[in-house]
């Protein structure tokens, strides 16, 4: 008699939510940028892309090296 198929859900991996991310910015960034131009120009637009990779680098934690359960604990 064969063994009954496990009915456990696998543990969560968040695969899928990184996923629906990226897809949503692969839809949204075309129409921010086009926006971004009627707003300020086209030579302007590269300046906002290194103002948000400042803020990134500036206030981002260090992440390398580190369990997702010890960087989870740092938000809580």
């Amino acid at each position: 008699m064969p063994a009954a198929p496990s009915t456990a859900a696998p543990p969560p991996t968040g695969t899928g939510a990184a996923s629906a991310v990226g897809r949503c910015g692969a839809v949204l960034s075309p129409i921010a940028i086009d926006y971004l131009y009627s707003l300020v120009g086209f030579t302007r637009v590269p300046l906002v892309g290194q103002f948000a990779v400042a803020v990134v680098t500036v206030f981002g934690g260090k992440t390398a090296g580190h369990s997702l359960k010890h960087i989870e604990s740092w938000t809580a």
